[in-house]
């Protein structure tokens, strides 16, 4: 087995054992068959890319960059620990935030297109007034009452 797996191997068992988790839990979580997590960590066997995905599709807070090379933090980001029942760490992705985020958009977009409907409605105003002071004389020179200078 190569070095990489080693401590690919290394980095499950610590993921393992900060979940808090035994073994043929985890493998259960997982869907590997029964005792083959065991087995693979136990004889220090090289785990496939279904294998790895499948540990990735049960446990989504673990951070796949740090479990094959060793980077950034343990937990991916955007979750965060939530206290369950049991000596268990369960994390959940921070929807809520997401929702916060997405409803502060929406609301700022639909202040923008009201701001869009008051320009258009100015604009209008500034033409017509313009055209007045036109009609007047004042646009372009000064007006006829100031001349007494």
């Amino acid at each position: 087995m190569s070095e990489v797996q080693k401590e690919i191997n290394s980095r499950i068992l610590e993921f393992i054992e900060f979940k808090g988790l035994s073994l043929h839990r985890f493998g259960e979580m997982a869907s590997f068959a029964s005792g083959g997590l065991s087995r693979a960590i136990k004889e220090n066997r090289t785990f496939s890319v279904d294998k790895l995905m499948k540990i990735y599709e049960a446990f989504p807070e673990l951070n796949p960059t740090w479990l094959l090379f060793g980077k950034g933090r343990m937990i991916a980001d955007g979750f965060e620990l939530v206290e369950a029942p049991g000596k268990v760490k369960t994390y959940v992705f921070k929807a809520n935030e997401a929702k916060e985020d997405l409803k502060d958009y929406s609301v700022a977009e639909d202040r923008i297109k009201e701001l869009e409907k008051e320009v258009v409605v100015l604009e209008a105003k500034n033409e017509a007034l313009m055209e007045v002071l036109r009609e007047m004389g004042y646009m372009g020179t000064r007006p006829k009452d100031d001349k007494k200078k």
